[in-house]
């Protein structure tokens, strides 16, 4: 086991997927989980405004009602805004990644890596062979109890 070295390949196309996935690689929990949900949350922002906007006034050329016009217009700067900051998150998750990217990182190997074969076992040493027993005897003007002892 103390010269068991064990190398994790990591491929470096994980560093271009989105929502943290590349700092979870890395072994970095906390920089990936604030990248993941600020990802998530901007994305989803940004595709839930553009649904709301399509299947209300059409797509892509739907008409919006003089009345509506500031608030559709309000709801398209929501969406614009959100898709614009989940690019940034995205970009500065690729650059974060590529940056602090390795292509394999030395892990603690246990047991299991071993084949069966040259594994390290102590033998287990057999069971002390000890038993009590009660037998019942019968003799032909009475009974009894015998009492054996093996150790």
């Amino acid at each position: 086991m103390k010269s068991l070295i064990v190398y994790e390949n990591h491929p470096y196309y994980v560093n271009f997927v989105p929502l943290g996935v590349p700092q979870f690689q890395g072994k970095r929990p906390v920089r990936a989980t604030i990248l993941a949900v600020g990802q998530a949350v901007t994305l989803g922002t940004s595709v839930s405004t553009w649904l709301y906007l399509s299947t209300k006034y059409g797509f892509p050329n739907g008409k919006v009602p003089t009345a509506e016009v500031q608030s559709a217009r309000n709801f398209q700067q929501l969406e614009i805004g959100a898709g614009i900051a989940f690019l940034g998150l995205y970009a500065w998750g690729v650059y974060d990644a590529i940056t602090h990217y390795q292509a394999q990182t030395r892990v603690k190997g246990d047991e299991s890596l071993i084949p069966p074969e040259l594994r390290q076992t102590t033998p287990k040493p057999p069971p002390k062979k000890t038993s009590f027993r009660l037998i019942p005897l019968l003799v032909p003007n009475g009974a009894g109890i015998g009492l054996t002892w093996e150790n």
